[in-house]
């Protein structure tokens, strides 16, 4: 599907969804717009809608408008009017949930089929006390292929998405469900594990290189935010390289260790590993299903079609701007860099053409010379 018929779809979406004005219409047309855009057949959609959901700690019985895969639905016909409702029944699903798959990660998603507002569970001691809000968008007032790639980072569309720079950023970048999930994940990993000497020094080490860069000590949530970037990185260069579309543990823990990068001859690609506190024995299993997540969305693109700078946006946006600029680390755009080129090449060119016409020259006039003397 091209931008103009994206366009088209979403535009058609609106029309229908201001005219709905009931529930069961809302559902209806948003049930449509999924089917439309990401290939999700009927029958898929059906066991989610008003799912029947119970809790044990809460003695809560509650219908979910549209579950699908790990993402639910809250569907109003106002959502501004109703916004604290939905949030509401949001925070109810997903204590249920937790009670039935304490494992699985949740997105909700508070909508009245033009806004769309993401929200993650805040946990504690097993109850959920919290909603934190991981994105919103507007699809009447963003641009359409804005629109696709918000929604489609949340349900994923099955073919294989050909990867870019600015699509990793909206399906792995701060504001996406991936992003927030797993550095949750890794803070709670981080608070089991960081009283432990190993970790602290690790910590300690990432911090003395850091505070050298940035002038002072940063604060932990940089550290963890590049354990999820470096993670990252070192999950899609192996992908890459082995072509696997498949999740094997043992596969996955040679990748976080550098050791599958050796057995490729690749030395010094992963170096000083301060972020390998993930891999320590107490948090072991989980830090490798949370990575077994993180590879299945992954798995999504076809990695064989990188032809960009693939990290330079996601990059960007979790190092934040004031720590790159703070020591002088500012990026060049595309365009500039292009002309740079072109007009570097086109002066290097012109200067060894001269200095190809002067030696021909030179040498034209010693052979004459030389011709001169022999006859």
């Amino acid at each position: 599907m091209g931008v103009n018929e994206f366009s088209l779809v979403i535009k058609d979406h609106v029309a229908k969804s201001r005219s709905a004005n009931t529930h069961p219409a809302k559902l209806l047309v948003l049930s449509s717009l999924l089917g439309e855009l990401f290939g999700v057949r009927l029958e898929e959609l059906i066991p989610g809608v008003e799912s029947k959901l119970g809790s044990k700690l809460w003695g809560l019985r509650g219908s979910a408008d549209l579950i699908f895969s790990n993402v639910v639905f809250e569907i109003k016909v106002d959502l501004k009017v109703e916004h604290d409702d939905a949030k509401e029944k949001l925070m109810k699903y997903f204590q249920l949930f937790y009670e039935k798959e304490p494992e699985r990660k949740h997105v909700g998603i508070a909508t009245d089929v033009i806004e769309f507002v993401a929200y993650i569970p805040v946990m504690k001691d097993g109850k959920v006390v919290g909603l934190s809000k991981i994105g919103s968008i507007n699809i009447a007032e963003a641009a359409s292929s804005e629109s696709v790639l918000w929604l489609d980072s949340f349900v994923f569309s099955k073919p294989k998405i050909r990867p870019s720079a600015m699509d990793l950023r909206w399906r792995f970048g701060p504001d996406s469900p991936t992003y927030c999930v797993s550095v949750e994940e890794l803070t709670g990993l981080w608070q089991e594990v960081r009283n432990e000497k190993d970790v602290k020094l690790k910590l300690d080490l990432w911090a003395k290189n850091m505070e050298i860069v940035y002038g002072g000590r940063p604060e932990v949530s940089s550290f963890l935010d590049h354990t999820y970037l470096v993670t990252l990185v070192k999950l899609i260069v192996y992908l890459r390289l082995s072509g696997d579309n498949v999740v094997r543990d043992d596969r996955l823990f040679r990748a976080l260790t550098g050791e599958y990068f050796d057995s490729y001859g690749i030395a010094n690609l992963i170096e000083e590993d301060f972020f390998a506190w993930m891999l320590h024995p107490k948090i072991h299993d989980k830090t490798l299903r949370l990575v077994a997540d993180i590879t299945r969305e992954l798995l999504r693109y076809d990695l064989s079609q990188i032809d960009e700078d693939f990290f330079k946006e996601i990059y960007q946006e979790i190092v934040k701007r004031s720590e790159r600029h703070r020591i002088g680390e500012y990026y060049t755009p595309e365009w500039l860099v292009e002309l740079t080129l072109r007009e570097a090449m086109e002066l290097y060119e012109k200067r060894v053409r001269e200095r190809l016409e002067f030696w021909i020259l030179v040498a034209g006039q010693a052979l004459f010379f030389v011709m001169r003397y022999i006859y």
